[in-house]
């Protein structure tokens, strides 16, 4: 149900396959994941349209990723019927009711159900590194305690603080929400708006 949690699995399945020195080195290779992801900004009734253009169109290096893609998030997998020959689809592991954000982005909500994401991130940056030690932390605990004191204290005051965006932020959001737009309003078709997109998403 979180936009980059469905990222960070579409990236974790490509270093699976061996594929993130590709990826880094292949603008196309890029291009098609975002638009793998951008899945997720279509109209829930318009995913499988969209995942039926993309496997039109993808190339035998991602194939295993949209196939995975494919059977855990748009159309699920085939199972045989009572151990015969006879296969047919069942539900996706996770529906795209659970992980589309097209009313999120066009309504300017969030795209992640995790309200502890913005802290976990947060905290990662005021810690500044990868392993620190027992004190480090005990100390990025006292800052972050003293913050979340101080942002109390101004809204008491009757002056709650607003997080200044970053304009690139801002920007991407607007793009995000642009496209959405356009695809709802027929100026794009599925297959301009998930090549439009494309270009906007990329994994790490």
């Amino acid at each position: 149900g979180c936009f980059y949690h469905l990222t960070q699995s579409t990236w974790r399945y490509l270093q699976g396959e061996g594929l993130q020195a590709t990826y880094r080195e292949d603008p196309d290779i890029r291009q098609f994941c975002g638009m793998l992801d951008g899945l997720a900004f279509l109209p829930e009734d318009q995913v499988k349209e969209g995942m039926a253009y993309l496997k039109s169109q993808t190339t035998e290096v991602l194939e295993p990723v949209v196939d995975y893609f494919d059977r855990n998030y748009v159309n699920g997998p085939f199972r045989s019927q009572t151990g015969g020959l006879i296969f047919r689809r069942i539900q996706p592991r996770f529906e795209p009711a659970t992980w589309n954000v097209n009313t999120a982005t066009l309504n300017d909500e969030a795209r992640t159900n995790n309200v502890c994401e913005a802290w976990n991130n947060g905290f990662r940056c005021l810690v500044g590194h990868v392993n620190p030690s027992l004190w480090t932390v005990i100390s990025c605990f006292e800052k972050d305690a003293a913050m979340v004191e101080a942002e109390i204290l101004r809204v008491q005051r009757g002056q709650p603080s607003k997080k200044p965006a970053r304009k690139g932020t801002v920007r991407y959001q607007k793009t995000l929400k642009t496209l959405c737009q356009q695809l709802s309003n027929g100026q794009k078709t599925v297959e301009e708006f998930l090549q439009a997109i494309g270009g906007h998403i990329r994994l790490r």
